[in-house]
């Protein structure tokens, strides 16, 4: 009976106009059986490269015609399925897997602060951001700048420079678990045309979703909460699709790098691609 009704509206019972619960995206969204041979639990593709089916396939790919998955320093499907999930969870259009949630956070912030550009924080931040903000992306021209007292709103106004490229807090804090006023931070930030970045690793979206309170750019170490396993490392980078880049303080998102072409040969950019990419599709 359910499944005429679908197929005829007069016997509907509406349940099809339902949106998705929380629990019901956290365990199918991105994922339908019928595309990987009806396997119930996402299968691991360890694979390099793609079989394509004919020259004009993958010509399709190449020229941005078609999306599917071709290498997988590119895409992959598990990794995929991934990215859609908790792009779904959030409400924004995508994300970016990486190897861990140091390498999510370090392609954030390479990414935003590209060329050089201060960084301003908190103390209150887990161990192996510290080390990196200490010892490794000094060498790439980007330094950090810390609020004297996280809580108070003016620590974070009177050290944004002209060179501050993002406001960057944990949510909750690892190891304090400190909560963050991230709809203060979003408003000091946004005043200043600066993006404001949030790690959410310990609260995840199913506790809080960042871009409810205005952040721009959230990121994870996939590791703990959200694996729940403690079986495998990762990190997901995922924004909101709102934010202008274009304001001048970002000049590295408007500069066109000429590295594919037309059918007919002649160059484009990947910015022409689609206007308006969001930030998580430039970090591939």
């Amino acid at each position: 009976e359910q499944t005429r009704g679908r197929e005829n509206p007069e016997r509907s019972h509406g349940w099809e106009n339902i949106a998705p619960s929380f629990s019901a995206l956290a365990l199918h969204a991105g994922y339908d059986p019928a595309e990987h041979h009806h396997s119930s639990g996402v299968p691991l593709y360890q694979t390099a490269a793609y079989a394509l089916p004919n020259e004009e396939y993958a010509s399709r790919i190449v020229f941005s015609e078609l999306d599917d998955d071709i290498y997988s320093r590119i895409s992959n499907p598990t990794t995929g399925i991934l990215e859609k999930r908790l792009a779904a969870l959030h409400g924004v259009s995508g994300a970016v897997a990486t190897s861990s949630g140091l390498a999510a956070l370090g392609d954030a912030i390479l990414n935003i602060a590209a060329g050089g550009g201060r960084i301003l924080t908190s103390y209150r931040l887990y161990g192996g951001t510290v080390a990196a903000f200490s010892n490794v992306l000094p060498d790439y021209g980007i330094s950090f700048d810390f609020a004297h007292n996280p809580d108070d709103p003016r620590s974070w106004e009177e050290r944004i420079r002209p060179d501050t490229k993002a406001l960057l807090v944990e949510s909750v804090s690892n190891p304090l678990n400190a909560v963050a006023d991230l709809g203060t931070l979003a408003g000091i930030a946004h005043t200043h045309g600066i993006a404001l970045i949030v790690d959410n690793t310990l609260a995840t979206p199913y506790l809080l979703n960042p871009f409810d309170f205005g952040a721009d750019i959230v990121v994870y170490s996939t590791t703990k909460s959200i694996n729940g396993h403690g079986n495998a490392i990762g990190g997901i980078v995922l924004e909101s699709g709102a934010f202008d880049y274009a304001s001048g303080r970002y000049p590295q998102f408007s500069r066109k790098a000429w590295t594919l072409r037309t059918r007919d040969g002649r160059e484009r950019s990947i910015l022409d691609v689609a206007p308006n990419t969001p930030f998580t599709a430039r970090l591939r």
